[in-house]
């Protein structure tokens, strides 16, 4: 229980949740572009978008 009078756990807890948030959805607009434009985008701009898509779990809080 956080006292009333100083920091609590919420602090500490509360920083994750937008990043992995940030990271989220980063990995599925990467992953959108990947799958569903995989015959309209060229092939290094296909190649670069499943690295991005590879990458962005990479960001993600320990």
């Amino acid at each position: 229980m956080a006292r009333a009078d100083g920091p609590g756990f919420g602090q500490a807890i509360g920083l994750p949740f937008p990043t992995e948030g940030i990271a989220f959805f980063l990995e599925t607009i990467f992953l959108g572009l990947y799958l569903y434009a995989w015959d309209r985008l060229p092939p290094r701009v296909h190649e670069a978008t499943g690295g991005a898509q590879t990458q962005s779990p990479c960001m993600r809080p320990s």
